[in-house]
């Protein structure tokens, strides 16, 4: 699921990376992402704040987890091997989130996401996967256990990440790859 708002032409680069994506768009934007097929919309109700839309979105869907992606999502960097390539595959990005989604699965927890530091000198090739780390970009929630701060404008993916470490004190990070969404806070 990817939260959208303001951004329609991003539509075209997605569909390529995550063909089976549905961006999730306030109602109040219907002609504005009217080139975006229906079958990948999702209309939540009119929200003012980011919280809302993330809540919402966990409250509404139907499956036993959701990975949640900015709309400005441009590829994975991986950060091990010899020749690191972006990876814009979309069988490979998809097994990369299958992958978190299990793992997390596995040791039953609520929450997972993926590195967050797209330097290659801050990668620990011996501490490649880490069981704190920011939830936030892309990231996975399984089940409802946890909801997002409705009020929230800012900084909901932190808190949300504080919420899931104070109550479960892990998250799974797969510190081996990097979603790039260029650069931070540019959109």
């Amino acid at each position: 699921i990817i939260p959208s708002r303001g951004r329609p032409q991003n539509w075209q680069r997605l569909s390529q990376l995550l063909p089976d994506a549905i961006l999730c768009v306030d109602g109040r934007e219907q002609a504005a992402y009217a080139e975006v097929p229906n079958a990948h919309l999702w209309w939540h109700p009119p929200t003012s704040t980011i919280g809302q839309v993330r809540a919402w979105i966990i409250e509404n869907a139907k499956w036993p987890c959701v990975v949640m992606v900015d709309d400005d999502f441009n590829g994975i960097r991986p950060l091990v091997g010899e020749r690191r390539q972006k990876i814009v595959d979309p069988v490979a990005i998809e097994q990369v989130m299958h992958n978190g989604y299990q793992v997390a699965s596995d040791l039953g927890l609520s929450a997972f996401g993926w590195n967050r530091n797209p330097n290659p000198v801050m990668f620990r090739p011996f501490d490649c996967i880490g069981l704190v780390g920011p939830l936030c970009g892309a990231f996975g929630v399984i089940g409802n256990k946890f909801m997002f701060d409705r009020s929230l404008l800012h900084d909901e993916d932190c808190d949300f990440t504080l919420r899931v470490l104070m109550d479960e004190r892990v998250c799974f990070c797969d510190n081996r790859y990097y979603f790039d969404f260029g650069a931070i806070m540019a959109g």
